[in-house]
């Protein structure tokens, strides 16, 4: 389609189409860092509760109760434990999933929708899909999170996601650079996904 608006005009609603992008995906990181930071210290204090309680009944069984009952809360104890070594790692895992969905979004042409995003945190593939008003606008998706090396690689780029001019719906699937995500067991709980319009749920393995 021809674009009728003087060269200036052309100019000035590029630069603030990028200037809005640039906006929107810094404030879509913002608000899942403070979501998942939010979410971490309820979590927190709940367990940290639960600890406390849980040693204060092993004192009490201690001196009031058999060996039996006493083994029985300090497995208790350990189980406790368990969810606090495992909160502290969701702790550290949280900053890394948020720079990559920064990341992510930082891709996403404008006009362009993400309906899902999959992760595997042990695999380390992302598949996502969604739908583009044009197939030009898919291409340069493509073409970004290939660029961007420090983040994602191996960019898988089925055919049919160029086969129509207009209204395209389109599916990648990417890795995760080695090191991004660490090397923790812990999965990591779902979190919003970034994208130009209101974000899919997706679904983090």
């Amino acid at each position: 389609m021809m674009n009728l608006l003087p060269k200036e005009k052309q100019e000035e609603l590029f630069y603030s189409k990028m200037f809005h992008s640039i906006v929107v995906a810094f404030q879509i990181g913002f608000i899942i860092l403070l979501l998942g930071l939010m979410t971490q210290i309820v979590l927190y204090v709940y367990l940290d509760n639960e600890s406390k309680n849980t040693e204060a009944m092993v004192l009490n069984a201690k001196t009031e109760t058999g060996k039996k009952e006493y083994a029985d809360q300090r497995a208790q104890v350990r189980v406790v434990n368990t969810k606090m070594r495992d909160f502290q790692t969701l702790l550290d895992n949280t900053p890394k999933w948020s720079s990559v969905f920064n990341a992510f979004a930082k891709n996403i042409p404008p006009d362009v929708k993400i309906t899902t995003f999959t992760a595997n945190r042990q695999t380390k593939k992302v598949q996502i899909q969604g739908v583009s008003p044009t197939r030009e606008l898919v291409i340069q998706l493509y073409n970004n999170i290939n660029n961007d090396k420090e983040f994602f690689n191996g960019i898988d780029y089925p055919l049919e996601n160029v086969t129509k001019p207009l209204d395209v719906s389109f599916k990648f699937t990417f890795n995760i650079n080695e090191g991004i995500l660490g090397t923790a067991e812990v999965a990591t709980p779902a979190t919003a996904v970034p994208s130009r319009r209101p974000p899919a749920q997706p679904a983090l393995e």
